[in-house]
């Protein structure tokens, strides 16, 4: 009987043996994907903010202020790239880098040439510092929310080109967190795992409470500007 019962025992941990691991393999994967995208999030968003802070800059006139934020390098992007398995999310999260690297490499540029003109010893050199800091702070302004478009009465023709690109990432971490059906029948394998989802679905509710509220800032930030100009 003894003999049997290990027999038994031997034959269900063979059956069983296959599926845990294939459980551990999906859990290492989500488990991966999932923080890599809380982590670029957590980047974009701030960048965000920071860039719209920029723009408020902007429209006071503010000619003096530090530098942005520096982006994550190569390095990481590519682990992204390796755990990421939807081609959408690379794309959207690389253009999002790329358009942000554009506000703060305009924006360093606009700082530099301020800095210079807090030491030119001339007139005419510190209004030709001053000229160019504001055509930095223009280009940087559009790669953020787009050109002006005055015929239109809307004068920043991409405000929501960010605001969609950061939604439609945070939607797929969403589906992430709520994707491991399978793994739940593992759970006294991965006693962490609803711990983890409803950490990761807090954050997405906190992450989409600041979206909104940048998305208001911008859309009175564009209204400020169109009454600027149309006062000129």
């Amino acid at each position: 009987m003894i003999g049997f019962t290990l027999k038994l025992i031997g034959a269900l941990a063979t059956l069983i043996g296959p599926f845990v691991g294939i459980a551990y393999y999906i859990r290492v994967a989500y488990r991966q994907e999932k923080s890599i995208l809380v982590l670029f999030v957590q980047e974009l968003i701030l960048l965000f903010q920071r860039c719209t802070m920029y723009y408020a800059q902007i429209l006071k006139g503010a000619q003096s202020y530090s530098t942005l934020f520096q982006i994550s390098d190569a390095s990481l992007f590519g682990k992204l790239s390796d755990v990421v398995k939807n081609p959408s999310i690379i794309e959207k999260t690389l253009e999002l880098k790329a358009e942000f690297f554009q506000v703060i490499r305009y924006a360093d540029k606009a700082w530099e040439v301020m800095a210079k003109a807090s030491i030119a010893t001339d007139d005419e050199s510190k209004k030709q510092y001053k000229e160019a800091a504001r055509h930095f702070q223009s280009l940087a302004v559009v790669f953020f929310v787009g050109d002006l478009i005055p015929d239109e009465g809307i004068f920043r023709n991409n405000i929501d080109r960010p605001i969609e690109k950061l939604t439609f990432i945070i939607d797929y971490l969403e589906s992430v967190n709520s994707r491991p059906a399978f793994l739940g029948r593992f759970s006294k394998v991965f006693p962490n795992l609803y711990y983890e989802i409803n950490a990761t679905a807090s954050f997405i509710k906190k992450t989409r409470s600041e979206l909104t509220q940048l998305r208001e800032m911008l859309y009175l930030l564009r209204e400020k500007e169109r009454l600027l100009i149309k006062a000129r």
